[in-house]
């Protein structure tokens, strides 16, 4: 696998010697109810029994998009050969290639904050924070305003150190 995320999946694959293209079904069942058939051009996004044709091409590598969260996907790749024959496509059905992939889960918001700040003046230009860990977050963001208010963060944005709130 090269990337997954909450709703995505890049995979890359091996070359078949005898393949001029690959056909790839996507599913969430580790089999597949219905088989490409020889002399069927099959194109992306179409239904094929409990899949749907993630792609047919020459690339040894596909993304599939819009997927769901924490879900498992199957992606079953069938070599094509098309090229001088007759009665093509054929496809290679007997054992074709699984590659199997969970999406990551979504991050759940906490639902405590930190508690009892606490702060302490070490000098005209410094201040030690200290306060009660939140039950449920593994990680704080700590912003320094020095207006009344401030935007609130943003969902899967991770901000960085010393760079403006407003460029992140």
């Amino acid at each position: 696998m090269n990337a997954v995320s909450a709703n995505q999946i890049t995979a890359s694959f091996t070359a078949s010697a005898s393949a001029d293209q690959y056909l790839i079904i996507q599913t969430t069942s580790p089999t597949l109810s219905l088989l490409p058939q020889d002399g069927v051009v099959y194109t992306a996004g179409s239904a094929i029994g409990n899949g749907t044709i993630l792609q047919v091409s020459n690339q040894l590598f596909f993304t599939a998009n819009n997927l769901q969260p924490a879900t498992a996907y199957y992606f079953h790749v069938f070599s094509i050969r098309q090229a001088a024959c007759n009665g093509g496509p054929r496809y290679l059905t007997l054992n074709p290639l699984l590659i199997t992939q969970t999406t990551w889960a979504l991050c759940p918001t906490p639902v405590f904050q930190a508690a009892n700040l606490q702060i302490t003046p070490l000098s005209s230009s410094s201040m030690q924070l200290q306060f009660s860990a939140s039950p449920d977050a593994d990680e704080y963001l700590i912003v320094r305003n020095t207006n009344t208010t401030i935007n609130l963060p943003v969902d899967g944005i991770t901000y960085q150190r010393g760079i403006p709130w407003a460029l992140q």
